[in-house]
């Protein structure tokens, strides 16, 4: 994991000349996102009492309402910077904004204590995501050719920003506008993240079973048991259930329009739903193969089944004429 904490760039997070042409351009005023997956998922009760035994994080309020999904913490530093963050979401998913890697070694080190089936090393460093962010003068934040412009302060000046405020509870209020924008993001870009976790799973999936559509194109006897098929069904399931169980935060956002301005945008820079769709699609080809298989097993297993009941039925026709043919010699 010490390897994924350094600068680089990953495919798909987004084009490398744009993000060395970031890095170059703006090296003094940025700061990095970074986007990892260790675990299917954290038991966010368990790191809460993890967190009151130590002291270098806090754990922030935030909306009530995700409580059951996320985690806001912050640095326990006097000189700490306020847009510094992470966001722990049950799903497994950490994004960190503006941390040094020490600090996000010592993060990962609390969270083994809370994870649910660990990812791989391997697997965790290549889905590793860094973003780049600045902050901006303005009152609200956007993205812009990939770089996150954080607004440089959480205070309402103008009658947007009241009324805005106004249509909200107080407790979005003491949250603050740039915490909030700040969720957004992460929370496209976590989904980023499991989106491609599921894609080099899919992918591996896909180099498991590439010898039975070879063995079913050759025109081969299939050489799987139905056991084994009902196994692959199983993980067919559980990779649609992975692929579309991301919609439990939906409701957060259909009265903060401003917030969901900001997720849609940065899941259409992220491609969101272009790969989830894709990846339901390949979930569901992977599905008519199994079916495919199933019947097929079906089929050789009922046609085994009639001949043994005709094996039978030929025994018991043989016997009847042996008795027969002792009674007519008798």
């Amino acid at each position: 994991m010490l390897r994924a904490l350094t600068s680089r760039w990953r495919p798909g997070a987004m084009p490398l000349c744009s993000f060395r042409a970031l890095q170059s351009e703006a090296r003094a005023k940025t700061w990095e996102v970074h986007a990892l997956k260790t675990a299917r998922s954290y038991s966010l009760p368990k790191l809460d009492s993890v967190l009151a035994r130590q002291t270098m994080f806090v754990k922030t309020p935030f909306v009530n309402e995700l409580a059951q999904h996320v985690r806001h913490i912050t640095l326990n530093y006097d000189n700490n910077a306020d847009h510094q963050r992470v966001f722990i979401f049950s799903s497994g998913a950490i994004i960190a904004w503006g941390l040094r890697p020490n600090v996000l070694r010592a993060l990962f080190s609390l969270l083994r204590a809370v994870e649910s089936d660990p990812i791989s090393q391997r697997l965790a460093e290549q889905e590793h995501e860094i973003l780049l962010y600045t902050l901006d003068g303005g009152q609200r934040s956007f993205l812009r050719k990939g770089l996150i412009h954080l607004a440089d302060q959480d205070l309402p000046t103008t009658q947007h920003e009241h009324d805005y405020l106004a249509f909200h509870s107080s407790e979005d209020a003491q949250v603050g506008d740039r915490s909030l924008e700040q969720f957004a993001v992460s929370h496209a870009v976590a989904l980023s993240i499991e989106l491609g976790i599921l894609e080099t799973e899919l992918a591996t999936f896909a180099q498991k079973i590439e010898w039975i559509t070879n063995d079913i194109k050759e025109g081969r006897e299939l050489r799987i048991s139905r056991s084994t098929v009902l196994q692959l069904y199983g993980e067919l399931l559980s990779l649609r259930h992975n692929l579309n169980r991301s919609t439990e935060l939906s409701d957060f956002y259909w009265d903060r329009e401003e917030l969901e301005v900001l997720f849609d945008s940065a899941c259409r820079f992220l491609d969101i739903e272009a790969r989830r769709r894709l990846c339901n699609e390949r979930v569901s080809y992977h599905s008519e193969l199994a079916e495919l298989l199933r019947i097929t097993l079906s089929e050789r297993h009922s046609t085994l089944l009639e001949w043994g009941i005709i094996g039978l039925i030929t025994v018991e026709v043989a016997f009847e004429l042996m008795h027969y043919a002792e009674r007519w010699l008798a």
